[in-house]
């Protein structure tokens, strides 16, 4: 289990129905964003299905969260994943390939490449 006292940066969103807490890494240049639903029967599910780009920007965003002392306490855990990547590497990304890949990485960040 990893517990810390800190300063954190924390609040509650109405679009996703959580609260949320910002955990920044050392530097502050990159964080983790935590959100917690209310313990109440399908509260989870409830947030996922309202969880889009742009509920998850406004939730971040920092003028709606403000800086406390608390104490965060967080289990530990590991994200892993498998890609089988014969198929991408079998041949070169077509153009329209690579657009569609930057749309959905557009969509996921909220930037647009082509407007920057």
């Amino acid at each position: 289990m990893m517990q810390q006292k800190g300063n954190f940066r924390h609040g509650a969103s109405e679009a996703l129905r959580a609260y949320i807490i910002e955990l920044p890494y050392e530097g502050e240049a990159l964080s983790m964003y935590i959100l917690l639903p209310p313990f109440a029967p399908d509260a989870i599910q409830e947030t996922i299905s309202r969880l889009n780009a742009s509920s998850l920007r406004e939730a971040m965003d920092q003028n709606q969260l403000y800086h406390d002392k608390i104490e965060v306490g967080l289990p530990r855990f590991k994200i892993q994943q498998t890609i089988q990547l014969n198929k991408v590497t079998t041949a070169p990304p077509s153009d329209s390939t690579t657009k569609t890949n930057q749309h959905l990485l557009d969509k996921v960040i909220g930037i647009d490449m082509d407007k920057s």
